[in-house]
């Protein structure tokens, strides 16, 4: 995949992320750019990283959210790979998204240059808990109704965007979760189509996560109101 560059934006990972880079390159991507958002742990592996050709690490010393770290690399991708790549696949560092998943979203957005694209999970799947699914069900019902457009996973990490609308990224406010609710706003207020193709649905332990449910989602469902409101 010769044509997208890979961001992964990532605070204290594990060795997931070493397995996500390594197939990744062999399913043929070969740009990958990580944001080390300040970590402060399991640094060894950003050693590791620094010397595979294919990646580029950018770091900073203190962990601001993962919307400036997505912000911080696309920004990146913006000045230095805008004219070898047509766009930019976001992804989440713990293997969240699968690799053949990640490349289908590749496939799609090369395809389909003036859309952005969704990796879409399954939200009534078993292994789903009850607390996710209902949550990010409550949110797209949200989303369509105040924003009259239909999106199944509103808060999915795997994201294909042309490099036309990656300005508009970066004008798009938000450090934290927020970030990504905040950017479907904006396209969807700006027109651009946005297509949702179905992804593998999993879930980790809440140890893994950073993404803290009760003070990320009142974040959330104020950018959902307030953007609405103005």
């Amino acid at each position: 995949m010769q044509d997208v560059v890979i961001l992964i934006p990532t605070y204290n990972p594990n060795e997931k992320l070493l397995k996500l880079v390594s197939e990744l390159i062999k399913n043929n991507f070969l740009k990958i750019i990580i944001v080390n958002d300040g970590s402060t742990n399991n640094l060894e592996i950003f050693d590791k990283l620094k010397n595979i050709n294919e990646c580029t690490i950018l770091e900073y010393k203190t962990n601001k959210g993962k919307g400036y770290a997505l912000k911080y690399g696309i920004k990146y991708s913006l000045e230095n790979f805008s004219n070898q790549f047509k766009g930019i696949i976001t992804t989440d560092a713990d293997y969240q998204h699968l690799p053949n998943d990640i490349k289908n979203i590749s496939l799609k957005l090369l395809n389909n240059l003036d859309n952005v694209i969704l990796g879409s999970r399954d939200f009534n799947e078993q292994q789903v808990p009850i607390l996710n699914r209902f949550g990010n069900k409550f949110t797209s019902f949200l989303f369509k109704l105040l924003y009259k457009t239909k999106i199944v996973d509103t808060q999915t990490g795997l994201r294909g965007i042309p490099n036309q609308h990656l300005p508009l990224c970066l004008k798009t406010e938000g450090d934290c979760f927020e970030y990504e609710m905040n950017m479907l706003i904006n396209l969807t207020k700006e027109n651009i189509n946005i297509l949702e193709i179905p992804i593998k649905t999993i879930y980790y332990s809440k140890k893994e996560s950073k993404f803290n449910k009760i003070i990320d989602s009142i974040k959330i469902y104020k950018v959902l109101f307030t953007k609405y409101l103005k």
